[in-house]
């Protein structure tokens, strides 16, 4: 899965990089793995996807998911996350939406620098709430690590805990690994392949799979994604389509919007080059 996006990095011309500034939307769907880079201050961002299980062997839910997230820049390094919960995000077998969301935030500690090939690093604590009585609290901290092969390719790398809460005994542990690689193929056009594997030694809540798929730009607010998805989840083997689309609906420092009474929240230095979203 990863070589093809490899022959892509080679053959791409670096002079096609693109500059991403401020206020632009980078979207951390539709795999697993998310990279260091939060949004702007002042910026909010919604990502909201469709999943469908190809292979509709189980029976527990539909085949069809809403995985969703909103994304609200609060300093340059720091965004806030909200109802962002992806794995419950799927449809019961008596239509209701599992009531379980997730809010955290995300930090970039250290900025990446495509250039000097030094990574970027993160972290992301996130707590998942269920909304009925049977669904208890959860726990979950992320390490985020966004190496940089050059201005085109990026390796992120995410490792998280888990800690559930439970009627009886004691919390129950898990943990997370995710590798994610993109490669720039064009500048409107991210491809990406991932390998991820997450749950606890129990074999009933173990999760290993790897996707593919592209992210596109259509314009520096609207992105869109499509990906195919194959995963083991609890000894059931499936395929997963998933699409989405990511808007930047407030964007104070946007160029449409930037003269605004909000023009105080918008940096003052240049655009840096990104080579990931």
């Amino acid at each position: 899965m990863l070589v093809p996006l490899l022959i892509i990095a080679l053959w791409a011309d670096p002079s096609e990089a693109p500059d991403v500034p401020d206020h632009t939307a980078t979207p951390d769907r539709p795999d697993f793995a998310n990279g260091v880079f939060t949004v702007a201050r002042g910026g909010w961002q919604l990502e909201l996807g469709g999943n469908v299980d190809l292979s509709r062997r189980r029976p527990s839910r539909l085949p069809l998911g809403l995985p969703t997230a909103i994304r609200i820049g609060i300093t340059d390094r720091l965004e806030l996350r909200a109802f962002d919960a992806e794995t419950a995000e799927w449809i019961g077998p008596g239509g209701e939406v599992d009531p379980r969301e997730g809010f955290g935030a995300k930090l970039r500690l250290v900025d990446e620098q495509p250039q000097r090939w030094i990574p970027g690093i993160g972290l992301q604590p996130m707590a998942y709430i269920g909304l009925r009585r049977d669904l208890l609290p959860a726990g979950e901290f992320t390490f985020i690590v966004s190496q940089p092969f050059g201005r085109l390719t990026t390796l992120d790398l995410n490792f998280g805990g888990e800690l559930e809460l439970v009627r009886r005994g004691a919390p129950q542990g898990g943990g997370l690994f995710a590798a994610s690689l993109g490669v720039q193929a064009h500048p409107r056009v991210l491809a990406f392949g991932e390998f991820y594997v997450s749950g606890s030694s129990q074999r009933q809540t173990r999760r290993i799979g790897g996707d593919a798929g592209l992210v596109v730009s259509l314009t520096a607010r609207f992105a869109v994604d499509a990906a195919v998805r194959a995963e083991d989840y609890g000894g059931r083997s499936g395929v997963t389509a998933l699409a989405g689309i990511t808007a930047l609906v407030i964007a104070p420092c946007h160029h449409s919007t930037q003269k605004t009474t909000r023009r105080w929240l918008c940096h003052s230095d240049p655009p840096r080059p990104r080579a990931r979203r």
